[in-house]
């Protein structure tokens, strides 16, 4: 029985549970943050945790562009709980590829903010980036 009890956590803590047009919206913004902590561990050289935040971040961004595109999400709750960015970019001729164009305006945003204020020391641009993965709370994430 315990096996049963298992497969069933892990099937309600999947991406692919949402069922509701708000849940799949919730999803950009899920994939934004995984992706933004991401990028901010490049900074602090913390590899494994920035793998673990990328490939969660794909998995949920890939269910929330195919769930856009076959219109199981509303244009209203796209516009209430998805970051705007995302907008345009989930347009193209494949998930992939719009996940990855996806990923590029998350990392260009990421970036732009760390490097802000810290271009010109290194050891400052590692300092902030530790500190916003931290302020977003990245570690409650993996």
């Amino acid at each position: 029985m315990k096996p049963f009890y298992l497969l069933a956590l892990l099937a309600l803590s999947s991406p692919a549970v949402a069922q509701t047009s708000e849940d799949y919206a919730k999803m950009g913004t899920k994939t934004y943050s995984l992706w933004s902590c991401a990028v901010l561990t490049s900074y602090t050289k913390e590899t494994q945790d920035g793998n673990k935040l990328f490939g969660l971040g794909y998995e949920t961004g890939k269910t929330f562009v195919e769930a856009v595109k076959a219109g199981k999400a509303k244009q209203e709750d796209l516009r209430r709980h998805s970051p705007w960015i995302f907008g345009d970019k989930i347009n193209g001729p494949s998930t992939d590829f719009s996940l990855g164009r996806m990923f590029e305006a998350v990392m260009g945003g990421t970036v732009k903010e760390v490097w802000q204020d810290a271009s010109s020391d290194e050891e400052l641009r590692k300092n902030k980036a530790a500190d916003m993965y931290r302020k977003q709370n990245c570690s409650f994430l993996k």
